[in-house]
């Protein structure tokens, strides 16, 4: 499967690029008027697993503050805070990201 180069968050398309160069984790940048939203995930020595569980953390971030559920922010640990109610609508939005970018199939059986 070709990798995607965009993924879609809130229905808002955004730049999703893979760092092979960069070791380390992800990292998400908001569009402020200096370019495009982008999801970044470094890969450089890195398992598919710990790729995976990046970038699901950097969409589901990217979801909550988008939809404004970042109650308290610091660089070392920021506050989420989102009732039952949202919830049933954020795996929504989760699935749609996933699906964006070719992690998930939703044509093909899941159980």
């Amino acid at each position: 499967m070709k990798r995607k180069r965009t993924i879609r968050i809130c229905s808002s398309e955004w730049k999703f690029e893979a760092k092979t160069e960069k070791v380390g984790t992800g990292s998400f940048c908001l569009d402020h008027g200096s370019g495009p939203s982008r999801i970044r995930i470094g890969t450089k020595g890195r398992t598919k697993r710990d790729i995976l569980e990046t970038v699901l953390h950097e969409v589901m971030e990217s979801i909550l503050v988008v939809d404004g559920k970042r109650w308290a922010e610091s660089h070392t640990n920021a506050i989420f805070c989102f009732n039952h109610w949202y919830l049933q609508e954020f795996d929504a939005k989760v699935l749609d990201a996933l699906i964006s970018i070719g992690m998930v199939d939703p044509n093909k059986k899941v159980i």
